[in-house]
C-alpha cells in the first residue's frame, strides 16, 4: 500500500478490505461491476467507475471522505468505499458506479486545493 504511517495507497490502486488478493467472490463480483462500467456509453459512468483505479496493485454503498497529503507534499481526497454484500448484476453495477462518482468529485475537488487553503468550487 505504499505508505507504512498512513496505509494508504498514493497511487490511485484500490485495494480490499476482505483480502488482500482482492480474491473474495465479493471482490470479484465488484471488479466485474467495475469492468462492467468502464465500458459504459455514459462519461460519468465510467469517470466514477475510472476512479477506484486497479485491484491491489483502493444502504447499498457508502463512501466517506477525507483530506491527506501524499508522499510528494501535495493534497489528495482520502477515499473510503463500503458496499453492502450480496448485491449482484445491474444493482452492484449501479453502486459501484455511484459510489465511483463521489471518489472521482473527491479527487477533482481535492485537485484543485492548495496548501494555503485556496479552492474552486
Amino acid at each position: 500500500m505504499n505508505n507504512p504511517l498512513r496505509y494508504t495507497d498514493p497511487t490511485g490502486m484500490y485495494v480490499c478490505k476482505d483480502s488482500a488478493k482482492c480474491d473474495s467472490d465479493a471482490d470479484k463480483a465488484f471488479e466485474k461491476a467495475r469492468q462492467a462500467d468502464l465500458k459504459s456509453k455514459d462519461a460519468n459512468v465510467v469517470r466514477g467507475a475510472s476512479a477506484y483505479g486497479d485491484p491491489g496493485k483502493g444502504n447499498d454503498g457508502i463512501t466517506s471522505h477525507g483530506l491527506g497529503v501524499g508522499p510528494d507534499g501535495k493534497l489528495r481526497a482520502e477515499e473510503s468505499v463500503t458496499i453492502r454484500e450480496g448485491l449482484s448484476g445491474s444493482g452492484l453495477d449501479a453502486v459501484v458506479g455511484h459510489e465511483g462518482s463521489h471518489v472521482a468529485d473527491a479527487q477533482d475537488f481535492v485537485s484543485t486545493m492548495t496548501m494555503q487553503g485556496n479552492f474552486d468550487v
